[in-house]
């Protein structure tokens, strides 16, 4: 019988769970609202798995989770999410809710960010690399580092999103980080920001609107930073801020402008292949032979998945 795992990119307004091994082979896929009741979100993924569990044989659940969540293996907190923007689920124990409804199944966890940066590697934009970073631009920043082809940790995961960085000279926005950072990225330039300082959608963005420039300003100052700090192959950029795609070659431009040619890599005419797109930036796949929901923290799920059926 084939082996599949259950994936899971638990998002604050959406969990997304789907069953299958890879983006060609989803076999099931289920939108579920995210609730402020943890529990009761937690059930409703726990009985979607179980009503197909007679069909497919699952072998382990990966979470890709929002965050921030203590990843530390050795620490008696390991898993729970800690003072999260989506209320009610401070100190929550997603994994263990979880098994309370599946019993021993093997169930592991890692950050949204980091599940799609392990998806992207394997199977999307960071395919060939062995150093890569995702950003995910959404209603928040979040980010993850692949170094030597694995997900890096150190203490706890990446906080990409609140690096602290330089305004742009004419934007007067105070920002809108939840942890009260003065200037920090998630602050500026996600969408909550932009909905914030303009009162539009970040969908919305026009190639003309100053906001545009200046949310461009902030994003390629971020990956001059990431490339100086961390020396990726590539910088790989999902999240809906960027389905405007039209904004990527302004911070291409504003990357080259702060790294200002010290770099032996990314030079400036290899920017286009240094800073790329998402393969899942529509949070679907033309090569899921289903019709079925997916997006690269579901994915990364499978892995999550696979990794922590190895350790059982």
């Amino acid at each position: 019988m084939e082996k599949y795992f259950g994936g899971v990119d638990c998002g604050g307004t959406t969990f997304l769970c789907v069953i299958g091994n890879s983006p060609s082979n989803i076999q099931a896929s289920r939108s579920i609202p995210t609730s402020p009741d943890p529990k009761k979100t937690i059930a409703k993924v726990a009985h979607f798995f179980e009503e197909n569990a007679a069909r497919y044989n699952i072998s382990a659940i990966g979470l890709a989770c929002f965050g921030p969540i203590d990843l530390n293996p050795d620490s008696g907190t390991w898993g729970q999410i800690r003072k999260p923007p989506k209320s009610g689920w401070d100190n929550t124990r997603p994994v263990e809710l979880l098994r309370n409804h599946m019993g021993d199944i093997p169930i592991g966890i890692q950050t949204d960010a980091g599940g799609a940066a392990m998806a992207e590697l394997r199977w999307g934009a960071g395919v060939g690399c062995r150093h890569m970073t995702y950003v995910s631009v959404g209603t928040g920043i979040g980010g993850a580092h692949i170094v030597n082809g694995c997900l890096m940790n150190g203490h706890t995961h990446s906080e990409l999103g609140h690096m602290v960085i330089r305004k742009h000279p004419n934007d007067n926005f105070q920002g809108v980080c939840g942890a009260n950072h003065i200037d920090c990225l998630e602050g500026l330039a996600s969408g909550t920001a932009i909905g914030a300082s303009n009162r539009i959608k970040a969908k919305d963005i026009q190639h003309t609107d100053p906001v545009f420039d200046y949310v461009a300003y902030y994003l390629g100052q971020m990956c001059a930073n990431v490339f100086f700090c961390n020396a990726p192959e590539r910088i790989v950029l999902g999240g809906g801020v960027m389905r405007n795609t039209k904004l990527i070659d302004k911070i291409r431009q504003h990357t080259r402008e702060f790294i200002g040619g010290y770099l032996a890599w990314p030079s400036p005419e290899k920017m286009e292949e240094a800073i790329v797109l998402s393969r899942w930036l529509d949070d679907s796949d033309s090569s899921c032979e289903k019709s079925h929901e997916i997006n690269a923290g579901a994915l990364g799920g499978f892995l999550i998945a696979d990794a922590a059926l190895r350790v059982t």
